[in-house]
């Protein structure tokens, strides 16, 4: 009986992996060749994938199918709508980022002005001070922060100028072989400038007690 059911499960399974990759590879087969999944599209190892590239360009319906594929115009140049997906993507991470880096350096401030509050708490804690030695505690207890504050805008500061140096290579075209990718890695670099300014930060502040 259990050498029965075990049969028609196994018929079952086989009929519904059959019919599931027929309908993968019909939806396969519309999609351009380089962008197709199915193992088909293997079936010429020793094929050049710019041969590929190549082949796909010269059919027009093969564009068609990719503008479709990712909801392009067919008013729009396939290039550019590329490349503002691209720029999107990357001003997108950016933005969240600088969220991120901005989050942080509230957080940080925070903890200052407590350190700081703190401080100033225990300038006031001899009774024998004069009020000119009270404010002069209070004054050093504040410059902590200030100079922290000049820190951390300095920094980015620097992280600007590198950023604006990076984009005016990217205009020089004549030195640069992929100037949009170069303009890219400009981005990508001031993402990762965030994560060197927060580690910088983070050591610079841990001295105020």
């Amino acid at each position: 009986m259990y050498e029965d059911q075990y049969q028609r499960e196994k018929v079952m399974r086989e009929v519904f992996y059959e019919q599931q990759e027929k309908e993968n590879k019909e939806v396969d087969d519309k999609r351009p060749a380089l962008f197709r999944k199915h193992k088909a599209y293997n079936s010429q190892p020793d094929k050049n994938i710019h041969e590929e590239f190549k082949d796909m360009s010269s059919k027009e319906s093969s564009f068609k199918d990719m503008k479709k594929q990712y909801n392009v115009s067919e008013k729009q140049n396939q290039v550019d709508y590329l490349n503002q997906q691209v720029f999107q993507a990357m001003f997108n991470a950016l933005k969240d980022r600088q969220i991120k880096f901005y989050a942080f350096l509230n957080k940080e401030f925070n903890i200052l002005n407590y350190k700081s509050a703190r401080c100033s708490y225990y300038c006031f804690e001899d009774m024998s001070s004069s009020v000119m030695e009270a404010s002069q505690c209070v004054h050093l207890c504040r410059e902590g922060i200030i100079e922290c504050k000049d820190y951390a805008e300095n920094l980015q500061k620097q992280a600007d100028q590198e950023i604006k140096d990076c984009q005016e290579k990217a205009m020089d075209i004549k030195k640069l072989s992929d100037p949009m990718m170069h303009w890219i890695s400009c981005y990508e670099k001031l993402i990762g400038k965030f994560d060197d300014m927060e580690k910088e930060l983070m050591s610079e502040f841990s001295n105020i007690i």
